[in-house]
């Protein structure tokens, strides 16, 4: 049994060790060096990841081609699959959900349109079972409160710039005394972005 070596360095593939387990090479699929200190750092930082979610009529009504839930709901169960992740892979990890193109406002910063359904924090199982029981009452009855709790929607023309500071404020505010990995997802239908 011969093994090929590529002679072409692009070709080959990024070094790495055996696993714990002895299944596949620890870094080689990803091109990360694990004993890169740089890299262990990145991987060791705690992350901050805000999902924002447009909260327009259109984000409470349309649904992907073949039906399922509206658009909102689908990026609220993200929300909930990311929470439910950190739950078991890290007690530092924080998670908020904050909704934009809303009436109604609930920020500790007073921004406008700007709705903060979950605030950046360490997720919890009350915070994932009130956003199921928001995905729960679409599916059940086709309709939640959620709309009518953020004072309903805006038709269009949701301005971002509002909704990124808050959270960039947000971000700023949770990072005073520990370093984040800041992440932000943002769910949006609007095509001109």
């Amino acid at each position: 049994v011969g093994v090929s070596h590529p002679s072409n360095p692009s070709e080959r593939q990024a070094p790495g060790r055996m696993d714990d387990d002895g299944d596949g090479y620890e870094g080689a699929a990803s091109g990360v060096d694990p004993d890169d200190p740089k890299a262990s750092a990145e991987f060791s930082t705690p992350d901050a990841t805000m999902f924002v979610i447009e909260a327009t009529k259109r984000m409470f009504t349309q649904t992907f081609p073949g039906g399922g839930l509206p658009l909102l709901y689908v990026a609220l169960q993200a929300a909930v699959e990311c929470m439910t992740d950190r739950v078991l892979a890290s007690e530092k990890d924080l998670v908020g959900v904050v909704l934009y193109g809303t009436n109604g406002k609930q920020n500790d910063r007073g921004f406008d349109h700007v709705w903060e359904l979950v605030p950046l924090a360490e997720p919890s199982a009350r915070t994932i079972r009130m956003l199921r029981d928001h995905i729960k009452e679409v599916e059940v009855f086709g309709d939640s409160k959620l709309q009518k709790e953020c004072e309903g929607s805006l038709g269009s023309g949701v301005d971002l710039d509002d909704v990124l500071l808050y959270t960039q404020l947000t971000f700023n505010l949770k990072s005073t005394k520990k370093k984040y990995q800041k992440r932000v997802f943002l769910f949006t239908c609007d095509e001109q972005l």
